[in-house]
């Protein structure tokens, strides 16, 4: 099983559920995982992410100033991480 597949089936149905996923494409600028977060450039505007929780810090590192595509949940404002790659 793969890393994305895994991540999706930890994912709270509620929180998948509630809202429809959005797909963000851009560069990873920072990421700190002790406070489950992640901030990418998309199109020139920095853009934070929160909920990574169990989010694999080895898989996520390597990303750093990489194109992503990040899939997120969009919720009173605030944007739930679900599914991070490398852009192709």
């Amino acid at each position: 099983m793969n890393i994305r597949k895994a991540l999706k089936m930890e994912q709270a149905p509620s929180v998948l559920s509630a809202s429809t996923v959005e797909e963000l494409r851009g560069t990873l600028r920072a990421v700190h995982l002790d406070k489950d977060w992640l901030d990418i450039m998309v199109d020139g505007v920095p853009t934070h992410v929160i909920g990574l929780e169990d989010a694999v810090d080895d898989v996520i590192g390597p990303m750093v100033n990489k194109q992503i595509i990040v899939r997120v949940n969009r919720s009173a404002g605030k944007l739930f991480y679900v599914d991070i790659e490398l852009a192709e």
